[in-house]
């Protein structure tokens, strides 16, 4: 299919055969097949393909008989054509929009219907718009590199429409054995348009470091007119168009930000005291973006790790000849691949990995002379 998006919907069905939809979503937004911004309802669809969507979900579950909460995943061709993808039979990462959207708490509902109880209710009326993005251990300034390390700073955004589902604070430590995902930040307006607004709030006022996130790929997309109006994505939107000028992440410079203390006044306005909190402005220091490489940091004959992972695949041997581009070895973290892949052509020297060995962040792998 040229250019598809994304889309599925949120299924309830009983112990008697009642199926409900809570509503679309649209899940274009993906780097490696993996989702990092989802919506709902799911936008800039007509009503024929929305009931195409609410019926064949309805049907594909009943078919199957399919009892508890699942997505039917759909992929939605530039020609309007419509595939079926997939069923996944559990509650999603992204479920949290459907319940803004609807009201239904589905959790709550998964154990209604598992104690034989009936839905009760027929597709819910959507009300509003809901975002949510998936705030991922993995920096965006180098391809989505999983970015394992420990949280110095952790600070949450607030306000109407605001919802953050999350399980970290600061001083935890991110290991690379898990997934990357640290949050989800999930904002409802009562319009797309508002709901982008006031995520733009949201994710200016999150910080968190230490490691690097996903935070400055969404503040980016939020300026993307692709995303924000136009809605020209699909699901190789990242690799194929977005402009990705984000820097990567840099822990030296990072480590030297500092954020001052405010310094406290009282001050007398007309026979009034009040307590005055004044916040200098933060040092300004100059970041350098790194070069951007599957095969991580370069220096001379030297291959190095570009993250920590665990080795997977090793596909030289010492001695053996290759040209720039090869690939030479596959490291995990996260729950994801990353090929690392010969920076120059040459004969493989001190090759020392092996497969199951965990490397740290700029490890020689080998040298290629």
């Amino acid at each position: 299919m040229n250019k598809p998006r994304h889309v599925e919907t949120q299924v309830l069905v009983d112990q008697k055969g009642n199926a409900v939809v809570v509503s679309t979503r649209d899940c274009s937004l993906q780097r490696r097949h993996q989702k990092l911004v989802e919506e709902a309802p799911a936008p800039f669809l007509t009503d024929a393909q929305n009931k195409q969507l609410y019926d064949s979900s309805k049907a594909i579950m009943k078919e199957a008989g399919y009892i508890g909460a699942g997505t039917c995943e759909f992929l939605v061709g530039s020609d309007g054509t419509i595939s079926f993808l997939e069923v996944n039979t559990r509650l999603q990462v992204e479920h949290p929009v459907s319940e803004e959207v609807s009201g239904i708490d589905l959790v709550r509902a998964q154990f209604r219907i598992a104690e034989g109880e009936e839905l009760g209710f027929t597709d819910p009326i959507i009300r509003g718009h809901s975002l949510e993005f998936r705030i991922n251990g993995e920096d965006p300034g180098r391809s989505f590199l999983p970015a394992p390390g420990l949280i110095t700073q952790w600070k949450m955004p607030s306000g109407p429409g605001v919802r953050v589902d999350a399980g970290f604070r600061a001083g935890d430590n991110i290991g690379g054995n898990f997934d990357s995902l640290l949050a989800k930040l999930i904002v409802t307006g009562n319009t797309r348009a508002e709901a982008i607004q006031r995520a733009r709030r949201a994710l200016a006022e999150m910080e968190i470091a230490g490691l690097a996130t996903a935070l400055p790929f969404h503040r980016a997309i939020l300026e993307d007119k692709a995303f924000t109006e136009k809605f020209a994505v699909y699901t190789s939107y990242i690799e194929s168009e977005f402009k990705n000028e984000i820097p990567a992440y840099d822990a030296s410079a990072a480590a030297m930000e500092s954020h001052s203390a405010p310094e406290h006044y009282i001050a007398e306005v007309d026979g009034q005291r009040f307590a005055v909190d004044l916040f200098a402005p933060e040092p300004i220091h100059k970041r350098h973006r790194a070069k951007q490489s599957m095969s991580g940091g370069l220096g001379g004959a030297g291959l190095k790790t570009p993250m920590q992972g665990t080795v997977v695949k090793i596909a030289v041997t010492e001695g053996q000849s290759v040209e720039a581009g090869e690939l030479v070895v596959v490291l995990e973290a996260m729950k994801m691949e990353q090929p690392l892949v010969a920076h120059r052509s040459g004969v493989i020297k001190n090759l020392k990995s092996s497969i199951g060995q965990v490397l740290p962040t700029g490890t020689t792998i080998c040298e290629i002379e």
